[in-house]
């Protein structure tokens, strides 16, 4: 008997997750840990992808340096930061407050959050340093092997995630409560940070969910974040963020775009709204 969100060699299904403890998810509970997860390993893979590409060449295209530091401060760093830091502020004291009145506990990760935020600090310092480094293929060399240490570590705790806290949410609690503390996390997320994680969270559900997914999702999302996500947060992310990677991937400098511009400004204008919202509170 398969443990529900537990992968088996018996999974199959028409569209897989990238998870190997949940490539076929079935149950909300399995939904709730993928999608920020997926999200987080589609931008992963993609800065992998740029760092380790043939054509990224720091001598050759200064540029690169530069894009690849304005986009991880941007639409990176941020956010895994905050999706630690809110597991252990947020969602683990929830779940651990619930356990604990059944008399049981939330299983110890062999990867905890405290060595991941040591490893990512580290490839942070790692992008930097290209800017100004004397010597770029020795500096090139660094950062490579400082993400291959911070993204292998990453991927083994999200699987870990997955595989031993799924099942407890699904035995133990509902997914309206669920839904209440996702909220919470949006609330805390706020207005640039939804803006970074959610594109690529969508992007992320339309390969794993489908169409009907993403449809899905978007009917949990707040009204006043999916317009801005649809007018303005797609183009954010087509253009600057995984238009920005794929240039240093492929080592043609972005040219300049208008839209982009637009789409990394133009929030500003809604930013009252969203800050209304969150007084009043809407997501509560």
């Amino acid at each position: 008997v398969a443990i529900v969100g537990i992968a088996t060699a018996a999974d199959d299904c028409e569209r897989r997750a990238t998870s190997t403890a949940i490539p076929c998810p079935e149950t909300w509970a399995d939904k709730a840990f993928l999608i920020p997860h997926e999200g987080l390993r589609l931008l992963t893979t993609e800065l992998s992808d740029a760092v380790n590409s043939p054509n990224f060449d720091v001598a050759a295209h200064p540029w690169q340096a530069s894009t690849l530091v304005t986009w991880f401060h941007s639409f990176y760093l941020p956010l895994v930061e905050h999706h630690h830091e809110v597991e252990e502020r947020l969602y683990f004291p929830w779940m651990e407050s619930r356990l604990t009145a059944l008399g049981k506990t939330i299983p110890e990760l062999p990867i905890g959050h405290p060595e991941l935020m040591q490893l990512l600090a580290s490839t942070n310092d790692a992008i930097e340093a290209l800017a100004t480094a004397e010597d770029p293929t020795a500096a090139t060399a660094e950062l490579r092997a400082s993400l291959a240490a911070f993204v292998g570590k990453l991927l083994a705790h999200l699987e870990a995630e997955e595989h031993l806290l799924t099942p407890l949410l699904l035995a133990h609690f509902t997914q309206e409560e669920n839904v209440a503390v996702t909220n919470r996390i949006i609330q805390d997320l706020g207005w640039f940070g939804n803006k970074a994680m959610l594109p690529p969270i969508f992007d992320a559900m339309e390969l794993w969910g489908g169409p009907e997914g993403v449809e899905w999702m978007a009917s949990k999302v707040p009204a006043p974040i999916m317009m801005m996500y649809r007018m303005v947060w797609t183009t954010d992310r087509r253009i600057n963020s995984k238009g920005a990677l794929a240039a240093v991937r492929d080592a043609q400098a972005p040219s300049f775009s208008l839209a982009g511009l637009v789409a990394r400004h133009a929030e500003f204008g809604g930013l009252a709204v969203f800050l209304t919202i969150m007084v009043t509170g809407i997501f509560a």
